[in-house]
């Protein structure tokens, strides 16, 4: 006879706890008249014993019916909360239209073979998920009425930006290097000649009158 995954969770529940953990958890889950009653329910489906002799399936159950996958919380509008990680794992049947991949060719030409397949599911608690915030769809004047806010912005930005650099102060200007001065040229020399007349108070010999028949007469002497 096949399992369903009530029957697998119930299972796993009673794997992973111990009776005295069941009832704990089972206390914070239901009230103890509510147990009762659930106890009473199912030795009346039973046809036997009483509904004390059912306390313990009856917290076990509680405990098992409390517990589901994250697919299955999101289906009740439920998200499991951010860290939150899993209370148990069970081994459920899961649900497929896709061939197994051992008889999936390399084409991906395969017709559907929609088929029940065992997985391993990880289970999380009432305690673990909460209901999202609503999402908020935008009107198209409240998209309008955030662009001009953000133009603004910008405008403004730019603003103080130009007028940064209006106000900024100067760069400081850094003195030119003096000239070097050129080497001094030496000042001219200027040479005074002395010019003295010589002043001879001898008159000056009167001139010798020599003509050539003379001279050569003197010199062939």
């Amino acid at each position: 006879m096949t399992r369903d995954n009530n029957s697998l969770i119930f299972e796993a529940v009673g794997i992973t706890y111990t009776p005295a953990e069941i009832h704990a958890i089972a206390a914070t889950l239901a009230t103890p008249e509510q147990i009762t009653a659930r106890a009473a329910a199912m030795a009346e489906a039973s046809g036997t014993g009483t509904a004390a002799d059912y306390i313990d399936t009856a917290e076990h159950a509680t405990v098992a019916d409390s517990l589901h996958t994250y697919n299955t919380w999101k289906a009740q509008g439920l998200q499991v909360k951010r860290g939150q990680k899993a209370t148990i794992s069970a081994m459920l049947w899961r649900w497929t239209d896709k061939p197994p991949k051992a008889q999936r060719s390399d084409s991906g030409d395969d017709a559907p073979d929609p088929h029940y397949y065992m997985k391993r599911c990880y289970l999380f608690t009432a305690a673990q998920v909460e209901r999202p915030a609503p999402v908020h769809v935008k009107t198209p004047e409240e998209i309008a009425a955030r662009n001009a806010e953000l133009a603004a912005a910008r405008k403004a930005r730019k603003a103080a930006q130009q007028a940064a650099a209006t106000t900024a102060p100067a760069a400081p200007t850094i003195p030119a290097a003096a000239p070097t001065p050129e080497p001094s040229k030496p000042a001219a020399v200027v040479a005074v000649v002395e010019h003295h007349a010589l002043h001879d108070a001898a008159p000056a010999p009167e001139p010798v009158q020599l003509d050539f028949a003379t001279l050569a007469a003197q010199v062939l002497a």
